[in-house]
């Protein structure tokens, strides 16, 4: 629901709204990859090297830091695999 909320926003407003996104593993990935479908602009973040050279073959802006995924983000979505990770 909440998802369906973010995506008529940012198509009323008119303009491609970017998403921070953290934690781009395989349950991350395929997030991204249906909000890129659905016109935004993601940059995703990721600890593991793995993880991050295939949201690069994906089409996922990979950044070098948390901070450099959360800068000038719309929206940010944490995907990790426990609230210790958070």
């Amino acid at each position: 629901m909440f998802a369906k909320s973010m995506i008529r926003r940012a198509f009323s407003a008119g303009n491609k709204q970017t998403v921070g996104f953290l934690g781009i593993g395989n349950m991350g990935q395929s997030m991204c990859k249906n909000l890129i479908a659905n016109g935004f602009h993601v940059q995703g973040y990721d600890i593991f090297e793995g993880a991050r050279e295939s949201a690069k073959a994906n089409g996922i802006h990979v950044c070098d830091s948390v901070a450099e995924a959360s800068a000038n983000a719309d929206f940010i979505v944490s995907c990790l695999p426990a609230t210790a990770h958070v």
